[in-house]
């Protein structure tokens, strides 16, 4: 019986819990130069967004005026 469960929990060990996977350094250091780089990339178009809604603004508020 004790084998019985032991090969159950061996099996449910193998198909559900996540596989422990250790990286290299060099697999660290490029996931970090990666999202520096995420960051910079959705931090510029996040200001470009904002320069041309106030641009859109201030289109809508002279033409509003006109």
């Amino acid at each position: 019986m004790k084998e019985f469960f032991q090969s159950v929990k061996h099996k449910w060990e193998n198909i559900w819990l996540p596989k422990i996977q250790t990286k290299t350094e060099i697999e660290l250091e490029r996931d970090k130069t990666y999202e520096t780089r995420w960051v910079w990339y959705h931090a510029v178009i996040a200001i470009s967004c904002l320069m041309t809604n106030i641009l859109l603004i201030w289109i809508l508020l002279t033409l509003r005026g006109a």
